[in-house]
């Protein structure tokens, strides 16, 4: 049997239950069977198809007698009319009727749903049932056994009229009867009748404020005219449309007035990038300088020369030992041959017996191997800092290039280092120089064994055992107090290995990008999958002077064409606050 659409417990200032809304999509979806009446107009747009039984009432002619008026479709407008009676529909008798179609065989029952149904609307209250009638008294209770206590006094008796009688004895009282048990309470009666509507108010002043629209007016009896068939619905489209053109980009914005000039800076502010190469035309060459006073750095070994070695000669005759001779003066240094000489014979070893063991002389003043001190290659640094705002470090570790000639003429800090590879726009930590533990930036590069640095024009002049490690640095910092991107790049040879970023901000809001050097002998890995060295994080508040706080900041990464940038969010702290990459 169909449902039918309830609005049992749709009530103004109650919860509206999802089943209470849910029945009507049931109902027009097919989901369920419901009767759906309709009052009035029943507008369909698009095709109706109606399965089983259809009646339409209200048209002249459709009963089952076949004796009223015919139903006729006007194809062309696809409305119904009646006409007269069959015997006015044409001459010819009416044909005899079809038999009737068999009954077709019943259909499969449906499996079991696994989904249980939809919870069935709450019933309505049933009516108050009627007051319950008193329930019997208890019965009485079996007289007491005699008490040895004296009962409470009785009431005194009124004053007879005749003589005082003799004063009888007094009766012994009776116990007091146990207390009945309390009858069960009776059913509730029915609610009392409603009493009748008070007297009408008297009307009241008239409001300046408007009052609520009345409710739509019903809608006119004239015959909505037929609506044509609804066209079908094309087939999806398989390809994809064409992508829209890129707008015109906007116009440039207006340039911000300019700011009033701070405070001149006591503290050195971070290296800028290096600019670029300029596009104009060489200068004409220089003047030859005068002669300099100063040895210039020693050429590179010229390379060994390519011509064979002569033919071994016979062996002489061995002549005779003759006297030692005299000492001769030191001739001078002839110079260098351009030819390697043969390779004598080995000499006989001396028949003269070994010498006593000589004294343990004075210890050396230089050991073998590197000169001078052994240096640590791992190295800490800061790639940028501005002020109080920020700093940034980095901890690495490369190759140490030791035992180094170098010479400082003012400012500049010329370093030897036989096939150094470094460019300009690299970056150093120099030690045992003008000027240990500094980390600077290559200037210039005069050849493949020298450059140079730029140093205070204070400390030593020259030295031979000068030493370096290649380092890191950042091509660009983004924000002040609020970092927001940072980018990492290596140097041009060196095997730096980066082992840790540190980041100190005084007022950090937003998340931040770390692009890092995809190199993994020179750098930081990062350039595919497998080289992706995934960095541990830690970070604390650093608010006043009492204890720190801690947070925790998200890693996230991506794997593709920016794969060697970790985006690092939750360390919007808004104070003093550092954080930790340790890779």
């Amino acid at each position: 049997m169909a449902r039918i659409l309830s609005n049992t417990g749709i009530v103004t200032g109650q919860t509206v239950e999802a089943l209470q809304v849910s029945q009507s999509i049931d109902a027009f979806t097919g989901a369920k069977s419901y009767d759906i009446t309709v009052s009035g107009s029943f507008t369909v747009t698009g095709s109706a198809i109606f399965s089983g039984s259809t009646a339409l009432v209200g048209i002249s002619g459709n009963d089952s007698d076949n004796d009223g008026s015919v139903i006729v479709l006007d194809p062309s407008t696809n409305t119904l009319y009646t006409t007269g009676s069959y015997g006015g529909a044409g001459s010819g008798s009416p044909g005899p009727k079809g038999q009737k179609g068999e009954i077709g065989s019943k259909g499969q029952t449906g499996a079991d749903s696994t989904t249980a149904g939809p919870t069935g609307p709450k019933g309505s209250f049933g009516p108050k049932g009627q007051k319950g009638a008193v329930g019997p008294s208890g019965n009485k209770g079996e007289k007491g056994q005699a008490s040895t206590t004296a009962g409470p006094t009785g009431p005194k008796g009124q004053t007879g009229a005749g003589n005082t009688g003799p004063k009888g004895e007094k009766g012994t009282s009776g116990t007091t009867g146990s207390k009945g048990e309390k009858g069960t309470n009776g059913i509730t009666g029915p609610k009392g009748i409603k009493g009748s509507d008070g007297n009408k108010g008297s009307k009241g002043e008239a409001s300046s404020a408007v009052g609520p629209t009345g409710p739509k007016g019903q809608t006119g009896a004239g015959n909505t005219g037929p609506k044509g068939e609804k066209g079908q619905t094309g087939a999806d489209s398989t390809e994809v449309g064409p992508k829209g053109a890129v707008g015109p980009t906007g116009p440039k914005g207006s340039d911000g007035n300019k700011g009033t000039k701070g405070e001149a800076s006591a503290v050195v502010g971070p290296t800028g990038p290096k600019g670029q190469t300029g596009t104009g035309n060489t200068g004409p060459k220089g003047q030859k300088g005068e002669a300099s006073t100063t040895a210039g750095p020693t050429g590179p070994k010229g390379q060994t020369g390519t011509g064979t070695t002569g033919p071994k000669g016979s062996d002489g005759n061995k002549g005779t030992k003759g006297e030692v001779g005299t000492t001769g003066p030191k001739g001078t240094k002839g110079a260098p041959s351009a030819v390697a000489g043969p390779k004598g014979e080995k000499g006989t070893t001396g028949a003269g017996t070994t010498g006593p063991k000589g004294s343990k002389g004075e210890e050396g003043s230089g050991g073998g191997g590197l000169t001078g001190a052994i240096y640590n290659n791992q190295i800490t640094y800061i790639v940028s800092q501005s002020g109080t705002d920020h700093t940034l470090y980095v901890v690495s570790t490369g190759n140490l290039y030791a035992g180094l000639t170098w010479s400082r003429t003012s400012a500049t800090l010329t370093v030897t280092s036989p096939a150094h590879g470094l460019l300009v726009g690299d970056y150093v930590v120099i030690r045992n120089m003008s000027e240990d533990y500094s980390y600077l930036m290559v200037r210039t590069v005069a050849d493949i064994n020298t450059f140079t640095l730029t140093v205070p024009a204070s400390g030593g002049s020259s030295g031979t055992t000068g030493a370096y490690i290649p380092a890191l640095h950042a091509s660009t910092v983004t924000g002040t107090s609020n970092v927001t991107a940072v980018i990492l790049e290596a140097p041009s040879t060196g095997n730096v290995k980066l082992n840790m970023y540190s980041q100190f901000t005084s007022e950090q809001a937003d998340p931040m990008t770390l692009t890092l050097p995809t190199g993994v002998t020179n750098g930081a890995g990062f350039g595919e999958k497998a080289t992706m060295f995934i960095p541990t994080v830690s970070g604390i508040t650093q608010d006043g002077t009492g204890a720190a706080g801690g947070f925790s900041p998200v890693l996230s990464f991506t794997l593709g064409a920016s794969i060697n940038t970790i985006s690092i969010s939750s360390i919007g702290e808004e104070i003093d606050s550092i954080f930790n990459l340790k890779f």
